[in-house]
């Protein structure tokens, strides 16, 4: 057993976050504020985006961005059937449909053939989720939203850092979306990031964001809109850990690499691949099980591996197969064999290439 429990992910603060929220503080900018402005101005220079709006939460600026696209009653939107429930939570807010769609089951991402099929009359938008670091096949969702005039709206939660043929996901479709909650891969606690080319779309969700105020006037509303502003005190630990994002992504492109080296010596275990042309940023190691190698199935092996003092998670529940979302159910059979026997494995910057061994060796003694 390990020394120390290793757990499924810790957010590591050795930059200026102290510092900087000490300076918030004592200039008494907890709200709005000049870390605020910077985050946004920063983060759209990393990615490469010529708009970034920070946002209080990732799905919050899911649904910024679905609503920016326009999506109302009687449209549809093809959602991954395989993600968090958060992406087909913001497409219902919206009034929308979720239409679910089946994955490959080589790459856990969105598969493009089955999206094709899903197109119907009343489709609008394509709502891809690039998980665990990886990303979705773009090319083909790319050329089937082009031919059929449909918005693609990214959600990158986990996929900070990911390239696609060079370019930061995110900006790839309408508007991308990032989330900064306390387990990704930069953190602020709670928060997010709306990517965009479009100006049209960033003044719908600036707008939007701060409860539909017309600009320049106190208190008149022009729409319906939101509390999803982000506050100067969580802006300023985004900064500090902006700052060190090449060193982050360093650190896990290290943590990914001695996976794979190790898990390769694990029968049955199989690590999701990358589509041609990724770049991909870990955010944590998912596997996926063969179940003649691990027969007791998933949630045993991730008692043995507790018991071993590994952390993990389970994979996401088909989202369909979810109370709120039954009414829109399509069999998915890719995701459905996925769900049952895939988990995640920890991941955090300063893991040592010891844990990972830790966590391969108790991955291996729970099979059989």
């Amino acid at each position: 057993m390990p020394r120390e429990p290793i757990p499924w992910c810790k957010p590591v603060l050795l930059g200026r976050e102290t510092h900087y929220v000490q300076e918030a503080l004592a200039t008494t900018w907890i709200s709005g504020g000049p870390f605020l402005d910077r985050l946004e101005r920063d983060f759209a220079e990393f990615v490469g985006a010529p708009h970034a709006l920070a946002v209080s939460s990732g799905t919050a600026a899911l649904h910024l961005a679905c609503l920016a696209a326009g999506l109302s009653p009687g449209d549809e939107v093809l959602v991954p059937a395989l993600t968090f429930a958060g992406c087909a939570a913001m497409v219902v807010a919206c009034g929308a449909t979720p239409h679910f769609v089946d994955i490959d089951p080589a790459t856990l991402g969105m598969d493009p053939g089955a999206a094709r099929e899903a197109v119907g009359p009343h489709t609008r938008a394509i709502l891809p989720a690039h998980l665990f670091g990886n990303a979705c096949a773009m090319d083909p969702l790319l050329a089937l939203a082009a031919e059929r005039g449909l918005a693609v709206i990214e959600d990158c939660a986990e996929s900070l850092g990911t390239r696609y043929r060079g370019a930061a996901v995110g900006t790839l479709g309408l508007a991308g979306c990032f989330s900064f909650q306390a387990a990704k891969t930069i953190a602020t606690g709670e928060g997010g990031m709306v990517v965009t080319s479009r100006p049209d779309v960033a003044e719908r969700v600036a707008l939007l964001r701060n409860h539909g105020f017309r600009p320049g006037f106190r208190y008149w509303h022009d729409h319906v809109g939101y509390n999803y502003r982000l506050t100067n005190l969580q802006a300023a630990l985004g900064c500090a850990q902006l700052e060190r994002v090449s060193q982050i992504l360093a650190a896990r492109a290290r943590i990914a690499a001695t996976y794979r080296e190790r898990l390769a010596r694990v029968p049955g275990v199989r690590i999701p691949a990358a589509p041609e042309g990724v770049e991909a940023a870990l955010w944590v190691q998912a596997v996926v099980l063969d179940p003649a190698c691990f027969p007791r199935g998933r949630e045993a092996v991730r008692e043995a591996m507790a018991r071993d003092g590994v952390e993990t998670r389970p994979m996401f529940y088909p989202v369909y197969a979810l109370p709120p979302y039954r009414a829109w159910a399509t069999p998915c059979p890719a995701a459905e064999t996925v769900s049952a026997w895939s988990l995640s494995l920890p991941v955090f910057e300063t893991m040592t290439e010891a844990q990972v061994e830790s966590v391969c060796r108790a991955l291996a003694a729970a099979a059989g």
